[in-house]
């Protein structure tokens, strides 16, 4: 018995996207259009640079520090006596101060390295977090607006077939060889056929519309869509490993 096929995955799937010919908006340029629009990932971009920073600050605390503080005194003084007799002097003095300040010997700049470089951290996880959210938003996003635009081409191939139907059973009731209720069926077939489609239609253009939300492509219109195609479930296979 052979063994059964494998289900099929969205990893798959968006395997076989991807290596579709590259036609009008693809699953990559949805990407890149999402990782240059997203406000979130650019502030998680920005946390993350800032992070960075004050661990060099941080270290920067830690290095020797050496401070050279030269003083100079200018006086001039005249002094009198009860004889009348006057004294003058005129002289500087000046004073030298050199303190060297070892990093080695503050726990607290220590501590403020420590906890920048947590920060750093925590600001690559959060933006590695931020990055992979927003690339499970815009391929969601991507393949829901291939889908729905799927649906109504299927809907809108059907509609022909069945509003066929309904005006074959029509002409045969006007020609005495059908039934009122044959005729009330396709019609009613007909109707819900319609309402599908527009419900195909308006769910297309809200899946369109979210896509362009995530993506910051606002001009992308559904044509631009329409050249690509889900790939068929019976020619995707996985390899299941020795």
């Amino acid at each position: 018995m052979a063994a059964p096929r494998p289900p099929l995955t969205a990893l798959a799937l968006l395997a076989a996207l991807a290596l579709h010919p590259a036609h009008a908006v693809d699953l990559d340029t949805a990407l890149q259009a999402a990782l240059a629009a997203d406000p979130t990932l650019a502030s998680a971009n920005a946390n993350r640079d800032a992070a960075h920073e004050n661990i060099a600050l941080a270290r920067a605390r830690l290095l020797p520090q050496v401070t050279l503080q030269n003083t100079t005194q200018h006086l001039n003084q005249t002094t009198h006596n009860a004889q009348g007799l006057s004294n003058d002097f005129d002289g500087r003095s000046r004073s030298t101060q050199l303190s060297i300040r070892q990093g080695l010997l503050r726990p607290r700049d220590w501590a403020g390295l420590q906890i920048g470089q947590l920060q750093a951290a925590q600001g690559e996880a959060k933006l590695v977090s931020t990055q992979a959210d927003l690339w499970l938003r815009t391929s969601h996003a991507w393949l829901d607006a291939l889908t729905a635009q799927a649906q109504q081409q299927i809907y809108a191939q059907v509609l022909p077939t069945v509003a066929q139907a309904s005006a074959q059973e029509t002409r045969r009731l006007t020609l005495g060889d059908g039934t009122r209720d044959a005729a009330a069926e396709a019609a009613a077939q007909l109707a819900q056929a319609q309402a599908q489609l527009t419900e195909a239609e308006l769910n297309s253009a809200t899946q369109l519309a979210a896509l362009r939300r995530v993506t910051g492509l606002s001009q992308l219109s559904a044509a631009e869509l329409r050249q690509r195609r889900l790939p068929d479930p019976d020619a995707l296979t996985l390899n299941e490993g020795v």
